[in-house]
Formats: C-alpha cells, structure tokens, sequence
C-alpha cells in the first residue's frame, strides 16, 4: 500500500513539472485558473473554499498569478477591505 501511494506522489510531482515546461504556470496556478473560468470569487477565503485548499496556500498561488499578469484583485463589492480575485479578461475573453 505505502509504495503505491508513493507511486502516486511521485506521478502527481512528475505531472506538474511537466506541466510547468509545458504551460509555463504551476499545477496549482493552473488549477485556479481553471477554478476562474467560473467567475472571479469575492475574496480569496472563497477561493480558497471552491479549490478545498488552505487560504494562505491559494493566497500565495493568487499573488504568482497576480504578478505574471495571469490574474487581478479588485475591491471586493461585499466587505470593502477585501480584494477578490478574477482572471484579467484578456486571458479568457468572453465566449
């Protein structure tokens, strides 16, 4: 059972390199993209919420995202000291 699931951590670690070379963004950051594609979240609690990973791990993914220009923050409408997170529209333009 142990070496299986090692298996798998190994697979899922050689996946998002190859990913990485591929894309140019992380799993993680892909996964959140994808995540966007639904519609920006209030804050990043909410995001955090919809990819079931800890706040501060999607906070960190968000502010890579932000800086490459991949993602935005804008104040949120709902409490004004936070910021939600959105794919800037370039990247997805509209269907």
């Amino acid at each position: 059972m142990l070496i299986a699931l090692r298996r798998i951590v190994r697979f899922l670690r050689l996946a998002d390199r190859e990913v990485e070379a591929a894309c140019d963004v992380s799993a993680a950051q892909l996964f959140v993209l994808h995540m966007l594609v639904d519609g920006p979240a209030d804050s990043v609690s909410e995001l955090a919420q919809r990819t079931l990973t800890d706040q501060s791990s999607v906070s960190t993914v968000v502010a890579r995202l932000v800086d490459r220009g991949l993602g935005k923050r804008t104040p949120s409408r709902a409490i004004a000291s936070m910021f939600g997170v959105g794919a800037p529209s370039a990247a997805y333009p509209p269907p």
